[in-house]
């Protein structure tokens, strides 16, 4: 692989992680009333391709149990909803502006606290999600890898093409997937729940193959 290609595979890297880092910081800026309403329209197409059933009685309390571990029972909760109250009121005029000051800047702290809030309990939900379809993972993950092996123990033995490039793109393809669902458990925006369940049952299982299948004929 030549120098060049080194450097875009590094800068694309670099891009990703500075782009997921800035919509991080962005989004936690923007109203909590519309990041619920978008809350609950995920959590409604959550219950749409899982199914009544097993939402309610695996995912969402799932969900529930470990936000009350990670948030309700460690405090954070708590903390994160009575972090900030507005100042009382003084007799002293200038200790008043001062608090008339910092009387402005309540309304964007509840906004934020709010918004961490929602985050924190999407991003338990989002792990829940992706445990419902972590069986269905595994399932398919046997016969990939088998199906892989099998393919390229057969080019050991015939003319086939083995494609290095098939190789190395299956193995970033991988690594994209991987990187994908962590952002889509992490990024405090509406996240279609349809991804995780393509990435975990369609493109990482077709990876493996390919990337099986493209390896060196000796070892």
């Amino acid at each position: 692989m030549s120098a060049d290609t080194q450097s875009n595979g590094s800068s694309i890297k670099k891009l990703l992680l500075t782009v997921t880092v800035l919509l991080i910081i962005m989004s936690l800026f923007i109203p909590a009333e519309w990041y619920k309403s978008n809350m609950v329209s995920e959590l409604r197409m959550g219950e749409l391709i899982t199914g009544k059933s097993g939402f309610h009685s695996q995912i969402l309390p799932f969900a529930n149990e470990l936000y009350n571990d990670f948030f309700v029972q460690t405090g954070i909760n708590s903390a994160l909803t009575n972090y900030y109250a507005p100042l009382p009121v003084s007799a002293d005029p200038l200790e008043q502006t001062f608090n008339n000051i910092s009387g402005i800047f309540y309304p964007f702290f509840i906004n934020l606290a709010k918004m961490i809030n929602y985050h924190n309990y999407m991003i338990v939900y989002r792990m829940a999600l992706l445990s419902f379809w972590l069986p269905f993972f595994c399932i398919i993950l046997v016969p990939s890898l088998i199906a892989g092996v099998c393919r390229w123990k057969r080019k050991q033995y015939d003319f086939s093409y083995v494609s290095p490039f098939l190789n190395r793109r299956s193995m970033k393809l991988i690594g994209l997937a991987v990187f994908l669902v962590a952002l889509s458990i992490l990024i405090p925006l509406p996240v279609p729940p349809v991804i995780n369940a393509v990435m975990a049952l369609f493109v990482i299982p077709t990876s493996i193959i390919l990337m099986i299948s493209n390896l060196p004929k000796q070892i």
